[in-house]
């Protein structure tokens, strides 16, 4: 994967939103976000102080929300 740039790019570009930082609180609020490679995955909060993102967990304490 390191040597297809394009593919590297991608990956990374679709778990960045441009020009914000976002609480974990916020996301829920909004229930999706717009990634920088245009992608729009949706957020919701998730058992043992997680997020569910685009259908995937994502588990870390959740101070904010």
């Amino acid at each position: 994967m390191l040597a297809d740039v394009d593919l590297l790019t991608s990956i990374l570009t679709d778990h960045v939103v441009a020009g914000e930082s976002l609480s974990s609180a916020e996301l829920i609020e909004r229930g999706s976000v717009t990634t920088v490679n245009g992608g729009d995955p949706s957020v919701e909060a998730g058992a043992d102080d997680g997020l569910l993102v685009h259908g995937a967990w994502l588990r870390w304490g959740r101070a904010d929300a």
